[in-house]
């Protein structure tokens, strides 16, 4: 399982097949992303939806573009997507933080942000709330 916190500054989470986690920061590649999503071949994907209260910065776009590049990937690799929103992450924030050792740094957030989507993904399944994937 994979999770993406997308963006410029791009943090990536898996819980790989052992259990462990793996979380990694890819900074201004999209190239590298994409061969990260393809070596890996997750069986399920979770990207963070871009939001938007109007007009769309250069970033922004970025991100954006990162967003349909990764559901692409995984519709090709077969793997099952998932669109979390920004506030699923919130109730495990300070998890993810612990987990990863993160201070509050505003980079080393988007890594924290992709370990709480996994966190929330890994619940909803435990719970049995998962929603039906996007793909």
């Amino acid at each position: 399982v994979l999770a993406v916190d997308p963006g410029l500054h791009c943090g990536l989470t898996a819980r790989l097949s052992d259990g462990s986690l793996q979380h990694t920061m890819i900074h201004n590649d999209m190239q590298a992303v994409w061969r990260y999503v393809h070596t890996l071949q997750p069986n399920v994907i979770i990207v963070e939806r871009f939001a938007t209260g109007g007009r769309i910065s250069r970033d922004g776009l970025d991100t954006v573009e990162l967003q349909g590049s990764i559901l692409s990937l995984a519709w090709i690799i077969g793997s099952q997507f998932y669109w979390h929103t920004p506030a699923d992450r919130m109730q495990f924030l300070e998890t993810a933080r612990t987990l990863i050792g993160a201070n509050r740094t505003k980079i080393q957030s988007h890594d924290v942000d992709a370990v709480a989507h996994l966190l929330k993904w890994e619940w909803m399944e435990e719970h049995n709330r998962q929603r039906k994937p996007f793909i």
